[in-house]
């Protein structure tokens, strides 16, 4: 017997699950670029590099990163909410999977719900980059969105 194996007694419903499965692994795979590209885009979730690594690359002066600071400050208890939306999504699609055991209107309203959240988090660090306009120079200002191009660039 072939792994491929499909009965021609319900088409419909190894369609519904081969869908299930590519949406899921869509959605993941859209959550896990999310977090990377927040990560590489944002000075605060920049966690590998660091807020100090941005900061160099934009030349920053101590006053703009006294500005920058503050800007940052209110993007993490934003981000912390959004993440926190989120991961709620994420359980309450995994609770849906397992109760409805089938691609139902009940399944794909939880993988809205998942997709909604990964978009106000993405549009959220997005905000964040242009609200750091109000703290930089033209000229940093550009850099920072070079940075933030060729991080969702990749």
């Amino acid at each position: 017997m072939s792994l491929f194996y499909f009965s021609t007694k319900r088409p419909f419903k190894q369609l519904a699950l081969i869908f299930s499965v590519a949406l899921l692994g869509g959605g993941l795979g859209c959550y896990c670029g999310i977090k990377m590209t927040a990560r590489m885009t944002c000075p605060r979730c920049c966690a590998d590099r660091g807020v100090g690594w941005l900061r160099s690359q934009l030349n920053t002066t101590e006053s703009q990163n006294k500005q920058l600071d503050l800007i940052d400050q209110s993007f993490d208890k934003r981000e912390q909410k959004l993440q926190t939306a989120l991961s709620d999504a994420n359980r309450a699609l995994s609770k849906t999977i397992v109760a409805e055991r089938d691609f139902t209107p009940k399944v794909s309203h939880s993988v809205e719900a998942v997709h909604h959240a990964m978009a106000e988090l993405q549009k959220a660090s997005l905000e964040h980059i242009f609200d750091m306009k109000e703290a930089l120079h033209e000229d940093q200002y550009d850099r920072l969105l070079e940075i933030a191009g060729s991080a969702l660039g990749k």
